[in-house]
C-alpha cells in the first residue's frame, strides 16, 4: 500500500497495515482537553523533553497527558531537530534559513493536526539537517559572539552525534554476532540470524503466505472475533499476541499493552490463557471488570472479552 496509512486505491486497497484514520489517532495521538493553541505548546514541549521517556522511568509522572503508543509517536524530537530552534539566532545572515525555520513549523503544525506518528514526520530531521552547512559557513568577527559560540557548538554536535552513532551500530553488530567468521559461508551460523529464523519459524509466514499462528486460533474462532468487532466502530483490542495477528481479522487494531490508558482506550482482549495466568492478579481483576462481556470460542485456552 503505497498511501500507507490510508486506504489506497485498486489495486492496492487489499494490502497489509491498511488502517482507517481514526484508528491511528485513538493510537498515536496526544489526546488532551487543552485548548489548540497550549496543546501544540504541550505538544513541542512533551517531544523536545522526551517526557515519553521519563514517564517510563519516573512512574510518578504518569499524570501528564501521553499517547497510547507514546514510544512510537511522541520520542522523535531528537538532537539533530533540536538545532532548528537555533536558527533564529542566524537568520539575519541568511534568508534560507528563515524558510527553512517556517518550513518546519509548517510541517509540526501539520502534523500536530493531523496524526501524531513518528513516520509521518521524520521530514522535520530532514529539514535540521539541511540548515546545518548554512550555518556552518556564516563567518562571525567578534571571538565571544553568541552565534559563533552556536555555531561551534553545532559543529561538535555533528562530530559527536556522528561517532556516538558508529560506536552504536558497531556495539549492536558485535551482540547480533555480525562478525562471526562463519557468516558469509554459512548465514545460520551466526547467532542472529538464528534467532531471525526461530521467529520466523514461531511468529511469521509460510512461503503459501498463510501465518502459523492461525494454528492457535482456528477459523472458526476468527469469525466469531470478526462478527463482534464488526459491530464496534474502529475497535482496538488489547492482545498477547504479536501485532502480525491483526493481518487475520477483517477489523481492529491490535496492541500488546496492559498499561491504564490502554486498557481505558481498548474495546476488547485477545490473550492465551497461559498468558493471562501469569498477569498479577491485581491485572487479571482490571481486566475481568472492564471487559466484562466473554465471547464462547472453541478454542479453550482462548479469552475473548469486550467492553460491550
Amino acid at each position: 500500500n503505497p498511501l500507507y496509512p490510508f486506504n489506497a486505491p485498486w489495486p492496492f486497497d487489499e494490502g497489509e497495515y491498511v488502517y482507517l484514520l481514526d484508528g491511528f489517532r485513538r493510537k498515536y495521538n496526544l489526546e488532551t482537553s487543552l485548548p489548540i493553541v497550549v496543546q501544540q505548546i504541550y505538544l513541542l514541549f512533551h517531544t523536545t523533553l522526551f517526557l515519553t521517556r521519563l514517564i517510563t522511568y519516573f512512574p510518578f509522572l504518569d499524570f501528564l497527558p501521553q499517547a497510547l503508543e507514546g514510544e512510537a509517536s511522541l520520542l522523535w524530537m531528537n538532537p539533530t531537530v533540536l538545532i532548528i530552534f537555533l536558527i533564529p539566532f542566524f537568520w539575519k545572515e541568511n534568508r534560507i534559513l528563515k524558510i527553512l525555520f517556517f518550513l518546519f513549523l509548517y510541517q509540526f503544525i501539520f502534523w500536530s493536526f493531523g496524526i501524531t506518528y513518528t513516520r509521518v514526520f521524520l521530514a522535520s530531521a530532514g529539514i535540521a539537517i539541511l540548515s546545518i552547512p548554512f550555518i556552518l559557513q556564516l563567518s562571525f568577527s567578534h571571538r565571544f559572539e553568541v552565534r559563533l559560540i552556536l555555531q561551534k557548538l553545532i559543529y561538535a554536535g555533528l562530530w559527536g552525534t556522528t561517532i556516538i552513532l558508529i560506536l552504536f551500530q558497531l556495539n549492536i553488530a558485535r551482540k547480533a554476532d555480525l562478525f562471526d567468521p562463519h557468516l558469509i559461508s554459512n548465514p545460520l551460523q551466526s547467532k542472529y540470524w538464528q534467532l531471525e529464523e526461530q521467529i520466523q519459524k514461531k511468529y511469521l509466514f509460510k512461503k503459501e503466505g498463510v501465518p502459523l499462528i492461525r494454528q492457535k486460533i482456528p477459523p472458526e474462532d476468527i469469525q466469531t472475533i470478526d462478527a463482534t468487532l464488526a459491530s464496534i466502530s474502529h475497535p482496538l483490542v488489547l492482545t498477547n499476541f504479536l501485532q502480525q495477528i491483526h493481518i487475520l481479522f477483517e477489523k481492529g487494531m491490535f496492541i500488546e499493552d496492559m498499561r491504564e490508558i490502554a486498557i481505558q482506550q481498548a474495546d476488547c482482549i485477545l490473550m492465551e490463557k497461559t498468558a493471562w495466568n501469569q498477569y498479577d492478579p491485581k491485572l487479571q481483576q482490571k481486566l475481568q471488570t472492564s471487559f466484562p462481556k466473554e465471547h464462547d470460542l472453541s478454542n479453550s485456552n482462548l479469552i475473548f472479552q469486550c467492553k460491550i
